[in-house]
């Protein structure tokens, strides 16, 4: 590991920590349980652009699990896991043939399918359809808070980029 990509991973990985927990404390949007901005995915888009999949997928892997330790508990884990395979595995596809300037489309994607992955886990657990139920209003959430989250990546990337950029 270099340790220009090192230090970047612990610095992302710190603040989706902490950007998750921060955003821990909203109440879910729209009061439809499990619906919120997703902010902590930012991080995730920044990591993909920047250091590609294997740092991501560590990165991605060590926050569900520190934040789950700190404030959830094994299902708010499977929850999040599955969740987060399902986002990283679609955006880490799309980001090898979209350009840069569509982030805000490869986040949506990313939204749409976390949501799917963690009904694919509600689903599992209660060994029911049911939950189902919830996904027209899980996927107009995806779209605002996906375009969100990647419009805000793009622009950090358009601000700090070239930052990034000289050192890796």
């Amino acid at each position: 590991m270099k340790i220009n990509k090192l230090s970047l991973s612990a610095l992302l990985l710190a603040m989706s920590i902490a950007i998750y927990t921060l955003e821990s404390f909203i109440p879910p949007i729209g009061g439809i349980p499990g619906v919120k901005l997703g902010l902590s995915n930012i991080v995730t888009l920044i990591s993909l652009m920047y250091l590609g999949k294997g740092y991501t997928a560590l990165i991605l892997f060590l926050r569900i699990s520190v934040t789950s330790l700190i404030n959830g508990t094994l299902i708010s884990f499977m929850f999040s896991l599955f969740g987060g395979i399902f986002a990283f595995t679609v955006m880490s596809l799309l980001i090898l043939f979209l350009p840069k300037k569509l982030i805000w489309a490869i986040s949506v994607s990313g939204a749409v399918f976390h949501n799917i992955g963690q009904l694919t886990a509600a689903a599992i657990l209660i060994e029911n359809l049911s939950t189902l139920y919830y996904l027209p209003m899980l996927m107009l959430s995806a779209l605002i808070t996906g375009a969100f989250t990647g419009i805000t990546a793009q622009f950090i990337d358009e601000r700090l980029g070239y930052i990034i950029r000289r050192k890796f």
